[in-house]
């Protein structure tokens, strides 16, 4: 019913929302009831009423607009969100790829010299260094890790974890037809 809803404006003053509106209207409802269908459409794990961002409004998560060209936009506008997320995700992913070659550089320095402190390792290191990728491991021992074995044992936990699903769902489809019987 509400998955459908085309775009809405929301105000903190119930009296001027659209939103809460359109709810009391299709609910025939007052508007304390519309307040929290309101909040529980939207909520991240029910997700039926989603907030556009651009345009700043609610609307139902499958609305589609009705004319082509309004359509398109509207999905155009949803893969550049998706786009932006994917950026951002490869932006910390590199920040994170940063850090571990500088963990890696400082292992490799540790085991040359027997675990000896050194003293000057943050200037030499080519890698500039800020407040969120110092860390401070004078007295830590990092462990050398094998990354083709670590990508080794993951493939095996998953293929273990796939076969774990794959069990589960043959005995719930043997007790779906046990059931059914």
């Amino acid at each position: 019913m509400f998955s459908e809803m085309p775009p809405k404006t929301h105000d903190v003053d119930t009296a001027k929302s659209e939103v809460l509106a359109y709810i009391c209207q299709e609910m025939s409802c007052d508007m304390s009831k519309a307040v929290r269908l309101f909040n529980s459409m939207r909520h991240p794990k029910c997700r039926v009423l989603v907030f556009d961002k651009i345009e700043r409004q609610w609307k139902g998560c499958s609305f589609r607009p009705s004319d082509a060209e309004t359509s398109e936009l509207s999905i155009l506008r949803e893969h550049r969100s998706l786009e932006r997320q994917v950026a951002s995700v490869r932006s910390e992913l590199r920040r994170l790829a940063k850090e571990v070659e500088i963990l890696k550089k400082r292992t490799k320095s540790k085991r040359k010299n027997g675990n000896e402190k050194q003293e000057g390792d943050a200037e030499d290191s080519p890698v500039e260094h800020d407040e969120r990728t110092e860390i401070d491991d004078s007295d830590a021992f990092i462990p050398y890790i094998d990354m083709e074995e670590a990508n080794r044992i993951a493939l095996i936990a998953q293929e273990k974890r796939q076969k774990e699903l794959e069990a589960e769902q043959k005995e719930n489809l043997r007790k779906a037809m046990m059931i059914c019987r």
